[in-house]
């Protein structure tokens, strides 16, 4: 994923992560923010990609993804999911919000710990799809 579609995805979840807390029971705001970020990250992908293939249809590529989820690298489900799931994307926002306090996160069994408090850093990796180069590999 490219600088400017991580640069977005942090500068929403700096805007909104300190909503976000760690209890099992989930607040109104939460499901209006999420519509937010569903809309942002739907309105700049399908931007994109009409940007690079010109007969691209949002509806055609969500049926393809649906089939062939398989064939997605993790990063990129990752991101996507984000999108459409709404605990992937609170854990997410609350991950950002630990690790932006610099406070370690409690996971169950797993511990996250901040090493950098003051750095945003995105847990995705880069891979062949880089929304800021000019093709699409």
């Amino acid at each position: 994923m490219g600088e400017t579609f991580q640069r977005l995805q942090v500068d929403f979840m700096d805007k909104h992560c300190s909503e976000f807390d760690n209890s099992e029971e989930n607040k109104l705001c939460y499901t209006l923010i999420f519509q937010e970020y569903q809309e942002l990250m739907e309105q700049l992908l399908e931007r994109e990609l009409k940007r690079r293939l010109p007969e691209f249809h949002m509806s055609r590529f969500l049926d393809s993804l649906e089939q062939r989820q398989q064939e997605v690298m993790d990063d990129v489900l990752e991101v996507l999911l984000t999108g459409t799931d709404f605990l992937a994307f609170k854990q997410r926002l609350l991950e950002h919000r630990s690790h932006k306090e610099g406070r370690d996160l409690n996971l169950g069994d797993n511990i996250v710990t901040s090493l950098a408090p003051t750095v945003s850093v995105l847990p995705i990796k880069h891979s062949a799809w880089d929304m800021d180069s000019e093709k699409l590999e």
